[in-house]
């Protein structure tokens, strides 16, 4: 007889326990689209400004950020090739998702040219025999008109 009050206090404990920590953060998700053609983008990074919480598209465009914490965010949108999108005022509520959904709209990307050359290491440090190369140019250089 004794059992049954016992139960009934752990499982009033247990069930006030979790009602307290439940619904204390939101979720943002959306569709992240290009403008001109409205097909999804897949891999486009959309970040929450001031926190280090963020997602990427999937293959769909879909994207879902959870455990927001609730209030007013700004969220950036980057992609390679797109300008970047800023979303401003987004109202994150306590157990309720925020639907933005994004369109990007292509850019060029002016870049300058880098050159890289490459050359070879005097001592290779994988190599566990002897060896001798001889550069093309070193072949020109020689006072000769045949190689044998």
């Amino acid at each position: 007889m004794k059992r049954f009050p016992l139960i009934r206090v752990i499982l009033l404990v247990v069930s006030t326990v979790s009602l307290i920590f439940a619904g204390n953060t939101g979720k943002i998700s959306g569709l992240v689209t290009e403008e001109q053609s409205g097909f999804p983008l897949a891999g486009a990074n959309i970040i929450i400004e001031g926190l280090a919480m963020g997602s990427a598209s999937d293959l769909d465009g879909n994207y879902v950020i959870l455990n927001v914490p609730p209030g007013v965010q700004t969220l950036k949108v980057r992609m390679i090739g797109y300008k970047t999108v800023t979303v401003t005022e987004v109202q994150v509520t306590m157990n309720l998702t925020t639907i933005i959904n994004v369109q990007m709209s292509t850019e060029v990307l002016g870049m300058e040219e880098i050159v890289v050359v490459a050359k070879r290491p005097i001592v290779v440090k994988d190599i566990a025999h002897s060896e001798f190369n001889i550069e093309s140019k070193q072949i020109e250089s020689l006072p000769v008109t045949e190689l044998s």
